[in-house]
């Protein structure tokens, strides 16, 4: 063997070596490092959570994700029974007990089809919906608390004609042709490319996000490096819709 063939065997030997040495350190920091359980309620759980999770796995790519996605009162629930380690909520959840961070807070949009006459609109007004079927979030959720309040505040209603609990239904049905939505930014711009189309509502209505942990219990670094994926990712949200 010539002294350039056994210089590419030893690299090549030093190369298995080495990435036997990876494969080793990822599997102790794995079995060192347990999985990181997480919860999000569904507004967020589409582009958002996607982005926080590719932005994770490139520091954490052997911690596996228990991911779960409720609605806020339960993943509070989850959290203080300890099932979950954080969770996105929105602030209709009750934190007592809890830690609250807020990520972000989101004015809420119009959502129809990219043919409706709104979408000449820079934004959209009450005045704008007054005869149009409206889609809406539940009685008891936060965003649609302070709706109903603006319009009491106007001596203003709408013509609610479907009420539902997620700004992804909201969206589904306005882009079907089903009314006009009043949704969860985060949820239209995923959007937008199946040809949904929104406009921010002049009316201060919006959408809080939170992040809630144990108050009692101390967050590993990866659970808190995940708090800092997620406001990575809520970040071009906040820039184009925050309040």
């Amino acid at each position: 063997m010539c002294i350039r063939d056994r210089l590419y065997e030893e690299i090549r030997r030093l190369n298995v070596g080495l990435e036997s040495l990876g494969r080793k350190i990822r599997a102790i920091r794995g079995a060192a490092q347990p999985r990181l359980r997480i919860g999000c309620i569904h507004a967020y759980s589409g582009a958002v959570v996607s982005d926080a999770i590719s932005r994770f796995r490139a520091r954490y790519p052997d911690t596996p994700l228990y991911l779960q996605i409720r609605d806020s009162n339960t993943l509070r629930d989850m959290v203080v029974s300890g099932e979950l380690d954080l969770a996105v909520v929105a602030d209709e959840s009750e934190l007592e007990g809890l830690r609250g961070h807020r990520l972000a807070s989101l004015q809420a949009v119009a959502v129809f089809p990219a043919a409706h006459g709104l979408a000449r609109l820079e934004r959209v007004d009450f005045p704008h919906l007054a005869d149009l079927d409206v889609i809406a979030l539940n009685a008891e959720d936060g965003s649609r608390k302070r709706l109903d309040s603006l319009l009491r505040q106007a001596g203003l209603s709408l013509r609610v004609a479907i009420e539902t609990p997620y700004s992804s239904t909201v969206c589904q049905l306005a882009l079907a042709g089903h009314g006009v939505g009043i949704a969860n930014p985060a949820t239209a711009v995923g959007m937008e490319a199946a040809g949904l189309c929104y406009r921010p509502l002049t009316a201060p209505v919006h959408f809080e996000c939170h992040m809630i942990l144990h108050g009692s219990r101390p967050l590993s670094e990866a659970g808190k490096f995940w708090a800092t994926c997620l406001r990575g990712a809520l970040a071009p949200l906040a820039d184009r819709f925050g309040v």
